[in-house]
């Protein structure tokens, strides 16, 4: 019982054809792997295959790289005692830029902004019939040129993930910890859980400290419907994560019906932690003055382009932070949820960028749509 999240990186197949008009193969969402479909693990960048062009839609705000429009496809099998009275999302950590999914013919999701994770249920759609194949189409849609001011690349550039939960569990990005007041004396937070129950359920709230001990935990009711459930807690003598010393608490969520069986169990990390800027003594951490020795990042990894393993991000941080920094502005967008949690491990501040603009868009102010590069 509870939920199960693999990741889904492996058995895709990609087609895409340099300078192609819509970049579309024969029988997009057909079962059969047309000519010029290539395996491919993911996550991944199509941009970063071509050779560099002066003449590249993408201009030189966007590295002149090659961009248009990429097709991925995944073919799987479900059993039905794998989603019997449960429920199946597939979930997308990014992709750019615009991206439309199709399951067995039937388009069921799409997405604009390259940079935000975005999830769809796929429960009433996938077939679970002896010898019955599921077609996954994804279109990744980068063709409108120039789209940035950095290198963006093109494709699925952040991880997937199949996710199973039961028919009770907790709502996507469903707990929500708040922190009242945090002193070193003690720490009040509040913690709010998003269900999606029919049935009447027990909500139970753990956390674990750094030592790996129960700081406190608290069961509270939750009425059948979608139920929202709040729960206080007061934590003495909280560690406090620092960027010296990054220590983190772990929440555990675990949902119960009436029965005592475990419907849902979800982890999540948070450091306890005061953040203050004061007009007469600047930003306070703790309660202790902090230099904020920052620096700003794209969300490419260089040469490994915008499809970037966590391991390149960590030496990445490693190197930031035996340099001095302790701050990181994520320029100019969401990055990979991956990233974040390293800043948390590693004690780095971050400002966490939504996008660089807003009434301007990217295509009016670096050009026209051609191949004409702005001057």
């Amino acid at each position: 019982m509870g939920r199960k999240k693999e990741n889904w990186n492996l058995g895709w197949f990609f087609y895409h054809k340099a300078g192609e008009g819509d970049g579309c193969p024969p029988d997009p969402a057909g079962s059969g792997l047309t000519p010029g479909y290539r395996p491919v693990k993911l996550p991944h960048d199509w941009s970063l295959e071509y050779p560099f062009d002066e003449k590249a839609a993408s201009c030189g705000s966007g590295g002149y790289v090659e961009t248009g429009i990429g097709w991925y496809k995944k073919i799987f099998t479900v059993t039905e005692e794998e989603v019997r009275g449960k429920h199946l999302f597939l979930c997308f950590d990014g992709a750019y830029m615009k991206t439309r999914v199709w399951l067995n013919g039937s388009r069921i999701k799409e997405h604009i902004y390259g940079y935000t994770p975005f999830s769809v249920e796929i429960t009433e759609l996938v077939k679970t019939g002896r010898g019955e194949c599921n077609v996954l189409d994804v279109e990744i849609d980068n063709s409108g040129q120039p789209g940035s001011r950095w290198y963006s690349g093109s494709g699925i550039t952040r991880d997937v993930w199949i996710l199973t939960v039961e028919n009770s569990y907790v709502a996507e990005n469903g707990v929500y910890i708040r922190q009242k007041k945090v002193t070193r004396q003690y720490a009040e937070l509040m913690i709010t859980t998003s269900c999606r129950n029919q049935e009447e359920l027990t909500v139970k709230t753990i956390i674990i400290s750094p030592r790996g001990t129960i700081a406190a935990e608290k069961e509270t009711a939750a009425a059948p419907g979608n139920a929202v459930c709040t729960q206080l807690f007061s934590l003495e003598e909280p560690c406090l994560w620092s960027v010296v010393s990054p220590c983190l608490y772990e929440v555990i969520t675990r949902l119960y019906n009436k029965e005592g069986v475990l419907m849902d169990e979800v982890h999540t990390r948070t450091g306890l932690r005061s953040a203050v800027f004061d007009k007469d003594r600047g930003f306070l951490l703790n309660g202790e003055q902090v230099k904020i020795n920052g620096v700003c990042i794209h969300h490419d990894g260089g040469c490994m382009g915008a499809a970037v393993p966590l391991q390149i991000w960590k030496r990445r941080l490693e190197k930031l932070k035996e340099m001095g920094a302790n701050s990181i502005r994520m320029s100019h967008n969401p990055p990979d949820p991956g990233l974040l949690e390293l800043c948390d491990e590693m004690g780095f501040l971050v400002m966490d960028e939504a996008f660089d603009e807003w009434k301007i868009l990217k295509g009016k102010e670096l050009g026209s749509n051609t191949h004409e590069c702005p001057s």
